[in-house]
């Protein structure tokens, strides 16, 4: 999640920076061609903002720009499409796949796109923009400031405010309606906007304001910094998993041997 995140916001710098500069645009479209090989969910986050753009672009070589820019994503794209039909037996191998995945997903996962109730709205929110925090009282804060942050911005700097939005709602719309919200590294992305837009409401304090951004930052580290400390000294959940099951073998193993 975190490389596929990264690939995605350096796509999306690129991408921004392509409505006056067509080589940006095309850098940042391989970029984010390849960032969804990364993690597909980054499509989100990169696919509307380089359509926007696109449509933004003008000049007179415009078309030009636009027709580079798509075969840049698309050869972004075939860097790893191609490698993985081939390892999962081609098209039909890869739908099969991906119609299992999809099914097991709308089965098993209460997304809130099949059960809209506002009890599971409300859920999905607290999900998204309050744990990722280690603290419900913390994202609760943090939310409000960027509440803030989001009149301040659209006074002030309106369009800024419009590309953060091309960037990220897609991709925010799509993780309350269809992901799993108890996942919560699939909030990530989110977090950056509210980030951003709680910053705004800070400048708001002027002189207080690192005052109140230090708080928040120490505040946030202090709840992260143990956490991530405990899960560092622990194997991997899944390693751990594959570790039980080869003692289970082993174990399994010598039973049969003796009874032998």
């Amino acid at each position: 999640d975190m490389p596929g995140l990264a690939a995605a916001l350096f796509a999306q710098a690129l991408v921004v920076r392509g409505l006056r500069s067509p080589a940006s645009l095309v850098w940042g479209a391989l970029a984010a061609g390849i960032a969804a090989g990364i993690r597909i969910q980054t499509a989100a986050l990169t696919g509307p903002l380089l359509i926007a753009v696109l449509i933004a672009v003008r000049g007179p070589a415009a078309w030009q720009h636009r027709a580079i820019a798509v075969a840049a994503g698309a050869a972004g794209c075939l860097v790893w499409i191609v490698p993985l039909l081939v390892a999962t037996g081609g098209v039909s191998g890869y739908l099969r796949a991906l119609g299992s995945q999809a099914g097991e997903d709308f089965a098993w996962v209460d997304m809130l796109w099949s059960h809209p109730t506002p009890r599971l709205l409300a859920l999905a929110l607290y999900r998204t923009l309050a744990v990722p925090w280690g603290d419900a009282w913390l994202g609760a804060f943090v939310t409000a400031l960027a509440a803030i942050g989001f009149v301040t911005a659209a006074r002030c700097a309106p369009r800024m405010l419009g590309v953060v939005a091309v960037a990220f709602a897609p991709y925010a719309v799509f993780h309350l309606l269809l992901q799993e919200t108890a996942t919560i590294r699939y909030a990530l992305p989110v977090l950056l906007p509210v980030i951003w837009l709680a910053v705004w409401a800070m400048s708001l304090a002027r002189r207080a304001a690192s005052l109140l951004w230090a708080t928040t930052a120490v505040s946030a580290l202090l709840f992260s910094v143990p956490t991530g400390i405990d899960y560092g000294q622990q194997a991997h959940p899944a390693f751990r998993a594959i570790a039980d099951a080869a003692r289970r073998s082993r174990a399994s193993a010598r039973v049969v041997g003796t009874c032998s």
